[in-house]
């Protein structure tokens, strides 16, 4: 099953209309949709690995708007509605210990979130929640993301062809290899704070 949604994904990806849910899919990720953009960017850089660097473009823009409305729901609707996505993640119990972290350590902090697997939704709204500096923020999340979308899209410009043979050739094991990344930076996230 995952195999076919990756070849109907690889399918899609040529299309113009694509970036632009990528965008979409990249910015409600920032907020709260709990699956990352990469499901989507890195089969959309397979199927045209000389448009990796405009992928990783939109994937960005759409994750710093996300990032920004993201942080104005948790600084001025933390309550009505970041805490229920907050929840809904399964956070509820570490929100105050992260807030803490994020007034002594923002920088670090949003900047790993915005590089790493751990869920950068959770540090974009709690970040607000905690009233980091908008721009201190906005700037470290647009550094964060644009580190990891770009370097993917390097890897993908220079080694494109052999990434998809790769992944073509051990997709069951690279699929359960994504799946324990993208569980891990949850639960590091529990265990870091």
């Amino acid at each position: 099953m995952l195999k076919n949604l990756y070849d109907w994904t690889l399918e899609q990806a040529s299309k113009p209309a694509a970036v632009w849910w990528l965008a979409f899919v990249s910015a409600i990720e920032s907020i709260f949709f709990p699956i990352p953009q990469d499901v989507m960017m890195i089969p959309m850089m397979l199927a045209n690995r000389k448009r990796a660097f405009i992928i990783a473009t939109f994937a960005l823009g759409g994750s710093v708007i996300g990032a920004a409305i993201g942080f104005v729901i948790g600084c001025g609707f933390y309550e009505l509605i970041g805490k229920p996505i907050i929840a809904t993640l399964g956070y509820v119990d570490k929100a105050e210990a992260l807030r803490l972290s994020l007034v002594n350590n923002a920088w670090w902090i949003i900047l790993t979130g915005g590089i790493t697997p751990v869920p950068f939704k959770l540090i974009v709204l709690i970040s607000g929640w905690a009233k980091v500096n908008f721009f201190m923020f906005m700037a470290l999340s647009l550094f964060g993301r644009a580190l990891r979308f770009y370097a993917f899209a390097l890897a993908f410009y220079l080694f494109g062809e052999s990434i998809k043979t790769l992944i073509d050739r051990y997709f069951n094991a690279l699929a359960v290899a994504f799946v324990v990344i993208f569980v891990g930076g949850f639960i590091a996230l529990r265990y870091l704070v």
